[in-house]
């Protein structure tokens, strides 16, 4: 809080934030935060050696890329589709000075949900053969069997070319007529479309 008696201002609290980086998955945060309570640090109160309190520490979120945060009421606050991508999730209070009568403000208080969703280059679909043509393709290793919707997660593999280009090749989960309306695998099958950047669809001719 502020000095009042020298109309000290004191230190702002800090802010949380999502940053993105390929080092951590869902799970992980999951392991590290169990509580999933994360809490910025808070102002320095004024004083007569620093009239001006430190502000408090942020506090980072590390979330895989691709994740899109989504607050409590709904709303998409924003996608993290690179490395090193940041959102502001929360805000720190005001520290206090002369204009709040030298009392301090409370930080937001946000929930947030993290919603992976899939970034590929090539996603393969419908329902039928794309595993083994996977497996064929790349050094992944997605379950295989002889009925539709084996798959019901997401497999990626890497294809990589002479001149050692890189692309990345999703095995997706099956889709059936009616996925919008969240029949089948349905929201969980086309989020992941949302990102990938072709679909390949592979037909049997036998």
């Amino acid at each position: 809080m502020g000095l009042p008696r020298l109309g000290g201002h004191g230190g702002n609290g800090g802010d949380v934030w999502v940053v993105a980086s390929k080092k951590v998955t869902l799970k992980k945060v999951k392991d590290k935060y169990p509580q999933k309570r994360f809490l910025a640090g808070a102002g320095a109160n004024s004083s007569v050696r620093a009239l001006k309190g430190e502000r408090g520490e942020d506090k980072e979120i590390l979330a895989p890329v691709g994740v899109t945060v989504t607050a409590d009421d709904g709303k998409i606050v924003g996608d993290l589709n690179a490395e090193g991508d940041r959102l502001k999730v929360a805000k720190g209070g005001y520290g206090g000075s002369f204009h709040s009568a030298f009392e301090p403000t409370k930080g937001q208080i946000k929930q947030i949900r993290l919603d992976l969703k899939l970034i590929a280059d090539l996603g393969l679909v419908p329902n039928a053969g794309k595993s083994s043509l996977l497996t064929a393709m790349s050094n992944a290793t997605p379950q295989i069997a002889d009925y539709a919707f084996t798959t019901l997660r997401p497999e990626i593999g890497k294809l990589m070319y002479k001149d050692y280009k890189q692309i990345s090749v999703a095995d997706l989960p099956g889709l059936i007529e009616g996925a919008h309306i969240n029949k089948g695998m349905g929201h969980k099958f086309l989020k992941h479309v949302e990102r990938t950047k072709q679909l390949l669809f592979v037909v049997r001719c036998d």
